[in-house]
């Protein structure tokens, strides 16, 4: 079953309901479909019987196949948001329709042989059809616009493939990926999340024509605006017109076979928006961490209920022995933070004290001194850093080959990606503008005061100490 006709929900003014090339060869004229309200579907299943079992061989009329056992609560027809559409698998959903479809994977691509025969026989977009050759005895499929050539196909598997994402992001989708098989599979929910915000809109940028592009990558901007944790009312309503306007530009590019329930189902998450709230607290990730958390506890496949039971019950009794252990052994609840981005960032600095008093004798009125110049010693390490293998240099290409050995490309890319931002360009700006106005200077600098006195000296006639 495919869902067209999208440009139906758009004003009736707008240019795309009198385009009938791009569409089904019709003018639309139907205005936008009203939704039903609870009363009303609670009208239309009032004599609704349901017939458990098998399927009946008698075709039922109208769009119902059972009415809802929740309809027996006297409150549901009054129920506004009777049901939440899963953004996960949503995500998921469209990420398969998009690059099964871009790569032309075999079981997954929506533009296929039998899809051309479709177009031909409705009689619509004649440059996805099928030509016939040696007097119709064979049938030509020409590539479309949004296939990937051999090459392309290579540079994005290859961009996948080397991808590196900061700590916590998102799991290793590099592993998903085989380049000499041309191959993407076997990736998670929360991979066709990330890939969907960020990933692909970077990957398919420079690979095929921007009327193809732009649509994907708007696609991906409108579940990002959509999955933040703060959505403003205004917002909302643009997105609902957003969504229209990308999912027509997609029927005027892809097939109709690409638009099933998952990759129509969109147009109606902004609603859902407007009535539950942020899709944090109703999509499905939370519950899929947990399951998979109890199926790690399955051993015995044969009894899963026993093996989720014993393992529950022993984790719970190694969490509240890991109270009683000491501070030093890592547990599940005293486990530190691998990466931290800055020093504020860092709640337990008394680890690093102690730390430091293993490695040398000092004083505990000494701690906080201790603890200040490891602060300061991390941002003169940044500063270093920046004054010689920055600022010198105005090309990339030239910042990257003159890196410190130290730091590997990926992350140095990243640092010069901040500190080419307008921000931080800014703040260097307003901090050098703020010491230059200070009297007295709280640093004496790379040079000590023994040879600052001793040039001081120099420069007098007599070579009088300085006062």
């Amino acid at each position: 079953m495919c869902y067209m006709d999208h440009h139906k929900f758009l004003a009736m003014d707008h240019p795309y309901r009198m385009d009938k090339r791009s569409f089904n060869s019709d003018v639309e004229l139907r205005s936008s479909p009203a939704l039903l309200d609870g009363e009303q579907i609670f009208e239309n299943l009032k004599d609704f019987d349901n017939v458990f079992g098998k399927k009946q061989k008698n075709k039922i009329d109208g769009p119902w196949k059972k009415r809802s056992i929740f309809f027996e609560l006297p409150y549901w027809k009054q129920n506004t948001l009777r049901y939440c559409l899963d953004v996960m698998h949503i995500e998921k959903s469209v990420c398969d329709n998009i690059i099964g479809t871009l790569l032309d994977i075999l079981k997954k691509s929506k533009d296929h042989a039998n899809t051309c025969y479709d177009l031909k026989d409705m009689g619509i977009r004649k440059k996805l059809q099928s030509k016939e050759i040696n007097g119709g005895k064979k049938a030509k499929i020409t590539k479309a616009c949004f296939n990937f050539t051999n090459q392309e196909k290579t540079i994005f598997y290859d961009l996948l493939k080397s991808v590196k994402l900061p700590s916590g992001s998102a799991s290793n989708i590099s592993r998903c990926v085989h380049v000499a098989e041309k191959k993407i599979s076997v990736y998670k929910s929360h991979d066709a999340h990330f890939m969907l915000h960020y990933l692909l809109q970077v990957a398919i940028k420079c690979r095929i024509q921007n009327q193809v592009a732009g649509p994907l990558i708007y696609l991906g901007s409108f579940f990002r605006f959509l999955c933040q944790k703060v959505v403003e009312n205004d917002t909302i309503d643009h997105l609902e017109v957003d969504i229209i306007e990308i999912l027509c530009q997609l029927e005027r590019i892809f097939p109709p076979s690409f638009f099933d329930i998952m990759v129509h189902l969109p147009i109606h998450l902004v609603n859902e928006l407007r009535l539950g709230g942020l899709v944090q607290f109703r999509w499905m990730y939370p519950i899929k961490r947990y399951l998979c958390r109890l199926q790690s506890y399955v051993h015995n496949k044969s009894r899963p209920e026993g093996s989720i039971a014993k393992g529950y019950l022993a984790e719970e009794c190694l969490t509240f022995c890991s109270r009683y252990l000491s501070p030093d052994v890592d547990t599940r609840l005293s486990r530190r933070t691998q990466n931290y981005d800055n020093w504020k960032g860092i709640k337990d600095k008394e680890a690093i004290w102690k730390y430091v008093q293993a490695k040398f004798i000092i004083s505990t009125k000494g701690k906080r001194m201790v603890l200040a110049r490891i602060n300061d010693n991390w941002r003169r390490y940044k500063t270093t850093i920046k004054q010689t293998h920055f600022l010198p240099y105005k090309c990339v290409n030239v910042m990257l080959k003159n890196r410190p050995k130290s730091i590997p490309e990926s992350h140095f890319c990243k640092l010069i990606a901040y500190w080419r931002t307008e921000k931080v360009k800014k703040m260097s700006a307003q901090n050098k503008k703020n010491r230059a106005q200070q009297k007295f200077r709280h640093r004496k600098g790379l040079i000590n005061f023994a040879r600052i006195r001793e040039r001081l000296a120099a420069s007098k006639e007599n070579n009088e100490p300085p006062t």
